[in-house]
């Protein structure tokens, strides 16, 4: 979780003040939001290590206190939004370098950078609903397990099992 973090920030420091070979405005703010995004991921890591050093050698007695608290919801949420708005992020900048490759010589078939800031600010908002439609929905979604992500690959069935299952499965199917 450490090397996530401080990796994620290096890499965004460096993207943002450091950059010595400039690249497309509308590529660097995509590579800002993947680095933010997956640098939330690296607080979920850290979250679940805090939660194992704490339940270590006691889990069995102490899951019920875990997958029910609210440090487990909001791991959950900061997975949910890090994976689905990385997966926007990376089909966005599929759709930046198809549009660089097969329009090289039509600069007005690009992404501008107001229209990649614009797409990002999506990509986080629609990230932040989706992983808030189970909280409103008063689904038991992220306290399935001991890794709060409920993932539908198992044969237990759970609350908001088809909500994971059109999100993680064919949402995410169709983004890559």
């Amino acid at each position: 979780s450490v090397l996530a973090i401080v990796g994620n920030a290096g890499v965004f420091y460096y993207r943002l003040f450091a950059e010595k070979v400039k690249s497309t405005p509308s590529f660097k703010v995509l590579v800002m939001n993947l680095c933010l995004a997956d640098w939330l991921m690296g607080v979920y890591m850290l979250i679940i290590g805090a939660a194992d050093a704490v339940y270590k050698g006691r889990y069995v007695q102490g899951e019920r206190e875990w997958t029910g608290s609210v440090a487990c919801t909001v791991a959950g949420v900061l997975s949910f939004v890090s994976s689905e708005v990385s997966a926007f992020v990376l089909c966005l900048i599929t759709l930046d370098r198809v549009l660089a490759i097969c329009f090289s010589f039509k600069h007005t078939v690009r992404l501008t950078r107001g229209a990649t800031v614009g797409l990002c600010c999506g990509a986080w908002v629609l990230g932040f609903v989706m992983a808030a439609v189970p909280l409103l929905a008063h689904m038991d979604f992220y306290g399935q397990n001991g890794i709060c992500i409920p993932l539908p690959i198992t044969r237990q069935e759970f609350s908001g099992q088809t909500y994971a299952f059109a999100v993680f499965i064919c949402l995410n199917f169709i983004l890559f």
